[in-house]
């Protein structure tokens, strides 16, 4: 089995890395003001009093020759729900590019890392929401100038997270399998099977 393959250009988990640049503070900053107002509208019924629950991660897809941002997936959550947004570089600074859609997102925390998991020499995106069970996590990649999620779907065609995944190339083509493995609801029970999604046509699909 081959190691898996991981290309971290930029990652942040809920908080500022241990050690901050002056650049890691200004995307910090940048991607803050894009959070979604649609998730402040509960969020004091959320908080009761307590603690902020805004959470926000970022991955850069794309940089420029010097090594700038330019192309930037945010992720966002008031601790329940959640939203994906791109952020893209112009003349005037950055804005809002694409937004995920028909994807029931939620989680208490995330993480957003890049990963090139067709092997095309460019960045997807891998995210990953925090629950009790562990994370609901989507893969999403930057084409053509829109958001696409590479996401498993429901027979209706809505894209769906898998459970604490993991990304290997299991039979050495280069592409890289989703791995997913629901938590055990108890110690009393088996172990949910693994389940294993490939790609095919820039979709994860279930592994026969």
């Amino acid at each position: 089995m081959r190691a898996v393959r991981l290309s971290l250009l930029v990652v942040a988990a809920g908080l500022m890395p241990a050690v901050t640049t002056p650049q890691t503070a200004a995307l910090a900053s940048i991607v803050a003001q894009f959070y979604p107002s649609s998730l402040d509208a509960d969020v004091a019924a959320i908080a009761a009093g307590h603690a902020n629950v805004r959470h926000q991660c970022w991955v850069v897809l794309r940089a420029d020759a010097g090594g700038s941002p330019v192309i930037v997936l945010a992720a966002y959550t008031n601790s329940q729900t959640g939203a994906v947004r791109v952020l893209a570089k112009g003349a005037t600074g950055f804005a809002m590019a694409d937004e995920a859609a028909g994807a029931a997102i939620a989680g208490s925390s995330c993480r957003a890392d890049a990963v090139d998991v067709d092997a095309d020499g460019m960045h997807e995106a891998v995210v990953r929401f925090g629950t009790r069970a562990g994370t609901t996590d989507w893969v999403y990649a930057w084409r053509d100038g829109a958001l696409a999620d590479l996401s498993p779907l429901t027979a209706e065609g809505v894209p769906i997270a898998v459970l604490n995944s993991d990304l290997v190339d299991l039979d050495g083509d280069g592409l890289l399998e989703l791995r997913s493995r629901p938590a055990r609801p108890d110690a009393s029970t088996p172990a949910p099977p693994i389940t294993v999604f490939r790609l095919s046509a820039g979709t994860y699909v279930p592994s026969p």
